[in-house]
């Protein structure tokens, strides 16, 4: 089996295109999954019941949690621009979150 370089942006005509689209829509697709996973640490408080009381008492909240979730979809990102993902978005037109994530993380030209 031929592997790629995953942090190498495949053009049409060079050997590995193909498996370097493939990678890309796969880490296009963990970066949406991650993004999900985050959003729904978002807003969440931990508690618990009280019988006496009979309400929902609030020790604290997600946050920590939010946060380790964006920074594993950052990294998501940033392995997305260094490959052929950051390509598939621009031709695709997109500008969702995920697609503004791997542009913030692109490597500046130069």
């Amino acid at each position: 089996m031929n592997t790629i370089d995953t942090q190498h942006r495949y053009a049409t005509h060079e050997a590995g295109y193909l498996a370097a689209q493939c990678h890309g829509f796969q880490t296009i697709q963990r970066l949406e999954d991650a993004l999900r996973e985050r959003d729904g640490w978002a807003g969440r408080y931990i508690g618990y019941w009280d019988l006496e009381l009979e309400e929902m008492v609030v020790d604290g909240d997600c946050s920590d949690d939010y946060e380790h979730a964006h920074k594993f979809a950052e990294r998501i990102a940033a392995e997305a621009a260094r490959g052929n993902a950051r390509g598939i978005i621009i031709a695709q037109g997109r500008d969702d979150e995920a697609a503004l994530m791997i542009l913030a993380a692109s490597p500046s030209p130069g």
